[in-house]
Order: C-alpha cells, then structure tokens, then sequence
C-alpha cells in the first residue's frame, strides 16, 4: 500500500514528531510504502500569490496553462497526492484549530488540482 504523510510541525522534539515516528514505524514494519510531506523542512510557502490565482481559475477551462503556473514544488505535491492510496495528516490543534501552514496546504492550488 501506497502512504502519504503530510506532516506539519516545526519542533522536533513535539508529540506529533513521536506520532509521526510510531506511524511511520509500524507502516515500514508492515512492508508499506511510505512518501513524507513534511511542510516544514519543506519551507511549503502558504501565501496564495497572483500566478497561484491565474492557475487556479484557469483549472478547468485551460488545464495545460493552469499547470505551466503551479509553483514546482506544488506540482511535485501533486503528484505524490495522485501516487498514494492512502493518505495521514499529523499535525497539532493549536487553540481549536489545525495550523495554518496545515490549513493553506490542504486548501492551496495543491488541493484544487487534485480533488
């Protein structure tokens, strides 16, 4: 089975890195194939600029000229979103809510492309 971690916490001494350890350990133990997003190492820029718009608005009426826009690092996103079978997201509730980084990566043109 194809996993995908998508990771967000930037402190590796935190309960999520020891969640994402065991995770990743009994997935790998089981014969898994496991691909880590981890947002953080990855400096995943959330800020939604021009070009991101122009994508995503051109998405369905001119796919080849939405995907000519994607930030590479997005596309690469995408398709190891499309690869995987499953998917994991760990990351912390920070007064009620998912971290921004985790929340702008979920709806960022990433998202829009995929589902």
């Amino acid at each position: 089975m194809r996993v995908l971690i998508v990771f967000n916490h930037p402190y590796e001494g935190s309960y999520c890195n020891a969640v994402l350890g065991s995770v990743m350990k009994g997935l790998l133990s089981n014969d898994h194939e496991v691909d880590l997003i981890h947002l953080d190492k990855d400096e995943f820029d959330p800020v939604m600029r021009s070009k991101d718009l122009k994508a995503f608005v051109s998405a369905r009426t001119q796919p080849q000229q939405s995907a000519e826009l994607l930030d590479p690092q997005v596309q690469n996103y995408k398709e190891r979103l499309q690869r995987a079978e499953h998917i994991i997201f760990i990351f912390p509730i920070w007064w009620e809510l998912m971290p921004a980084l985790t929340k702008v990566h979920r709806q960022s043109d990433l998202s829009r492309h995929c589902l």
